[in-house]
């Protein structure tokens, strides 16, 4: 089953790369080079994470600590943002995994208070792999 959910995966960041680049035009002024199989993409990858296992409980900004993972504005959320927990950290720091609060938060011995999901089931290492390697990547609004 795990060997399918990546194998699906796989295939969709391909599709996804495929679908961006044949929408590119010949008299485009800045065509786009076709995005490797392996540049995780916010809004497809990463977001329906959250959905799934953050949205329950951070839908809103109203929701404390102001964070809403439901939709694509949570990247407005996330990304240079201070904790409301430690107040110092970024909850996702581009290009830095070790230091950003969410990763840490959803590991499976977070550094501060306990492991988010509160409820439900905690991320795949897969899901988390993927976050880590979107931040890694420079956490991109793609």
């Amino acid at each position: 089953m795990r060997k399918r959910a990546g194998l699906l995966g796989m295939l969709a960041l391909l599709s996804g790369c495929l679908f961006g680049a044949a929408q590119e035009t010949a008299g485009s002024k800045a065509a786009k080079a076709p995005c490797p199989a392996d540049t995780v993409s916010f809004s497809r990858d990463v977001l329906p994470v959250l959905r799934d296992h953050c949205a329950a409980c951070h839908y809103d900004t109203q929701q404390w600590p102001g964070l809403n993972m439901a939709t694509t504005e949570s990247y407005s959320t996330l990304v240079n943002q201070k904790t409301g927990e430690s107040g110092e950290e970024m909850l996702i720091k581009p290009k830095d995994p070790a230091h950003s609060f969410l990763l840490q938060k959803v590991s499976s011995k977070p550094p501060v208070g306990k492991q988010m999901p509160s409820y439900g089931r905690p991320l795949s290492g897969q899901e988390l792999h993927l976050i880590e390697q979107w931040v890694r990547q420079g956490a991109r609004d793609n």
